[in-house]
């Protein structure tokens, strides 16, 4: 650990393994057991006016994403179910360096980050989408993420119609990357988000975001390639 932390700052019961600055106070990386992670991401989605254009929408369910759970500059994602997190508003205007491992054991989001995170919130709002369906552990669907982008002169470009989709099915990537949009060179550089069954072809078939693996980024096309040919059907290849 970089800094004593204050005693205000531990959590009975939470292991804390690390800390960061803001400001001037140390914050603490705390380490969640499943539970405690599952609890924290229950309360994280509930009504909120200020988000209520940003719409989960689970097995018919609507649920409104509270922004709780920030992750800018998530480096990976894998399948050990240890998370080291911190909760802060919408938009931090100063980096932040979160790690979030094992979100848990059929899910697995991979994502890497340059180092600003000004323009960031449009990317957090996805991660969200990504962590909560984890940590609720949400059967097979298909989730949908409207006004993603926040940014008219973002979403006109990257995002059509300010939405998109991320569809989980099983041994299968759809991978995100830029367009015509080098203003999010430093914040996106692939995002690849491993999906599992239960969405019906002809639904991926509409889907515009699913692109072909020539296309793919090369580090989520490296990836995918070492894990078909291990014919692993869980969790990619180095992750658990």
């Amino acid at each position: 650990m970089d800094n004593e932390l204050p005693p205000s700052s531990k959590t009975p019961g939470i292991e804390v393994i690390g800390s960061f600055q803001r400001g001037t106070d140390t914050l603490p990386f705390q380490k969640l057991a499943p539970e405690q992670a599952r609890e924290r991401a229950l309360r994280s989605i509930v009504p909120n006016d200020r988000f209520a254009d940003q719409k989960v929408i689970v097995g018919g369910e609507v649920y409104r994403l509270h922004a709780a759970i920030t992750c800018a500059q998530s480096k990976y994602f894998d399948s050990n179910f240890e998370v080291i997190r911190r909760e802060n508003g919408l938009g931090s205007p100063f980096p932040v360096r979160v790690i979030a491992k094992g979100i848990f054991d059929r899910v697995l989001a991979w994502m890497y980050f340059g180092k600003g995170a000004t323009v960031g919130d449009s990317i957090l709002r996805l991660t969200h989408l990504v962590l909560a369906a984890s940590f609720l552990k949400i059967p097979p669907l298909l989730l949908q993420v409207f006004t993603v982008v926040s940014s008219p002169e973002y979403s006109s470009k990257y995002l059509e119609n300010r939405k998109t989709a991320i569809v989980f099915l099983n041994n299968a990537y759809i991978h995100i990357e830029k367009e015509s949009h080098p203003e999010c060179w430093d914040i996106l550089d692939g995002l690849c988000v491993r999906i599992i069954e239960g969405v019906p072809a002809e639904t991926l078939a509409d889907l515009p975001i699913l692109r072909r693996e020539s296309e793919w980024h090369p580090p989520a096309a490296a990836l995918w390639q070492a894990w078909k040919r291990e014919g692993r059907s869980g969790s990619l290849p180095g992750t658990g």
